[in-house]
């Protein structure tokens, strides 16, 4: 999924729209738009110039208004073509008449699509033309899997933590979003019992101690390495069984950006 903007999704419905409409049209053996792809050339040279256009630096107020205008009469014209597709490809679909399930089939994405660059062209407008700031819970981050979210936005990112079993398969993940490490290590290894309830062993990152995350962690697993903060490497650790060598279970662990614990089962 590339990154998302509202030009770009608008693009991207204009483009599976035009596409659709002239598979539809080919089927039907209408020549309305045997010229689909010219105006699919002509779409993406309209964003492309509104992508180019760049918000001016210059501390000159003059040359700000300049630019802010050339930015507002791209994306006008922009969404004017896209508006203009948009009513042709209506216009176009009232006179198909068909009851073969695939011309239907794709009416219906048609019609889906539809929705998707009208919604994209009135957030633009809104944006660009009024100035307006439009809420995160409108916005659609992929015309295509219109479920997705935006969990954060940043090189930082949110931690995720996962549970990878001894073979390097990844049991579960969760993201952390507003949480720290050792509020989520009792709740998180309740989580991966009831999808894997043979686990039995499980090493953690640093990060995850806490007396009362070991004490309960016991009672739920047969043997736990959970390392102290700036514990040294070589120290024991406390388990249902007594102290072992966190160097044992923990001989394979790599570095990660992520924080990451191995669960680990012996059967």
């Amino acid at each position: 999924m590339h990154y998302p903007t509202d030009i770009n999704l608008l693009f991207d419905a204009l483009r599976k729209m035009i596409t659709l409409i002239m598979r539809i049209c080919e089927h039907a053996h209408i020549t309305q738009w045997r010229q689909g792809k010219y105006h699919i050339s002509k779409a993406k040279k309209f964003y492309r110039a509104a992508q180019r256009l760049k918000n001016a630096a210059s501390k000159d107020a003059v040359k700000r208004a300049q630019r802010e205008q050339l930015i507002i009469k791209a994306h006008a014209e922009y969404i004017a073509l896209a508006q203009f597709y948009v009513d042709k490809v209506q216009q176009t679909l009232l006179a198909i008449e068909s009851s073969d399930i695939i011309t239907v089939f794709r009416i219906q994405q048609v019609e889906g699509y539809i929705q998707h660059a009208k919604r994209q062209i009135d957030q633009i407008r809104r944006r660009v033309i009024h100035g307006e700031t439009i809420a995160h819970s409108e916005k659609v981050f992929s015309i295509f899997k219109p479920h997705t979210e935006w969990i954060s936005k940043g090189k930082a990112g949110v931690p995720v933590c996962i549970v990878k079993d001894q073979f390097q398969f990844t049991l579960h993940h969760r993201v952390m979003a507003h949480e720290i490490y050792d509020q989520i290590a009792v709740p998180f290894i309740k989580e991966v019992r009831d999808r894997f309830p043979p686990l039995n062993e499980c090493s953690f990152d640093k990060g995850f101690y806490s007396l009362p995350n070991q004490m309960e962690l016991a009672t739920l697993l047969e043997m736990v390495v959970l390392p102290r903060e700036k514990q040294n490497r070589k120290a024991a650790q406390l388990t249902a069984f007594g102290r072992i060598n966190s160097r044992t279970m923990r001989k394979n662990y790599k570095n990660s950006i992520f924080s990451v614990f191995y669960a680990l089962n012996r059967q």
